[in-house]
């Protein structure tokens, strides 16, 4: 089991990550686990991330939210980068965080729902990441396989007590 891991088994609820064989960010993430009676009938836990990506210079340039909608795959809910940000491969680093996490929760797959404001940029940035648009009752969805990803870089942990220094801040 890796440290990434061992963190959603923890009270600590923000920490701080990077993507080795990755240069130009840094994520902070923020995760929730939530228990009801409908999840419980589906997953022992599920998770759901909020992450917030740094550039090397400590500026925000995007976001992206996602959880998991069974034990085979995560969710992306929103990607953003900010517009001054865009590009800059921001945004394709989000989505190789979100597979990374999924691979190491043993997950088959990655998908989100595609609604995009500007639909033929949007389709080229998923198709460029390796995502097929697939067709369902609920509209059409971002699809992509893990084993479609198995050169993933590795999720390094670098920092696990933010809340607390973010606390101490306040």
């Amino acid at each position: 089991m890796s440290l990434f891991l061992d963190l959603l088994d923890t009270d600590e609820r923000l920490f701080r990550v990077r993507l080795d064989r990755e240069a130009g960010c840094y994520f902070d993430v923020n995760y929730s686990r939530t228990r009801n009676s409908f999840v419980n009938n589906l997953l022992d836990n599920t998770y759901t991330f909020d992450v917030t990506c740094f550039d090397n210079d400590g500026r925000e340039v995007g976001d992206i939210y996602f959880d998991m909608i069974d034990t085979h795959a995560m969710y992306i809910e929103d990607v953003e980068v900010i517009e001054k940000h865009r590009h800059k491969g921001y945004g394709a680093q989000m989505l190789r965080l979100v597979e990374c996490v999924a691979r190491e929760m043993n997950m088959k797959r990655v998908e989100g729902l595609f609604v995009p404001q500007n639909i033929e940029k949007a389709k080229l940035f998923y198709f460029a990441n390796g995502y097929k648009l697939v067709k369902r009752n609920s509209g059409v969805h971002i699809s992509k396989s893990i084993k479609e990803s198995a050169s993933l870089p590795t999720i390094i942990v670098e920092e696990v007590n933010l809340i607390k220094e973010r606390c101490e801040l306040n």
